[in-house]
């Protein structure tokens, strides 16, 4: 039994397999756009939405970190 996958993109059905980082997928004839199942799908978007949490936490924390910095050294150079 075969998943049913659709394209992301352009919704086709018709595809063929293809090689990209070592990996075989799924490649949509039409627009040659990698096809996921729904539930890879799902997947991948729960993977993206943890990946931009962790950036924005990391960018958050060098903001504090570079200001805090600045302030102290504007702080020792006025005393």
């Amino acid at each position: 039994m075969q998943k049913k996958i659709i394209c992301p993109k352009c919704g086709g059905t018709d595809f063929y397999e293809s090689l990209q980082k070592r990996k075989r997928v799924p490649m949509c004839k039409q627009c040659s756009e990698v096809m996921y199942s729904p539930e890879e799908q799902l997947k991948r978007e729960k993977e993206r939405k943890q990946g931009s949490i962790l950036l924005i936490i990391v960018y958050v924390v060098t903001v504090i970190l570079v200001v805090s910095l600045v302030t102290l050294f504007l702080y020792s150079t006025y005393i």
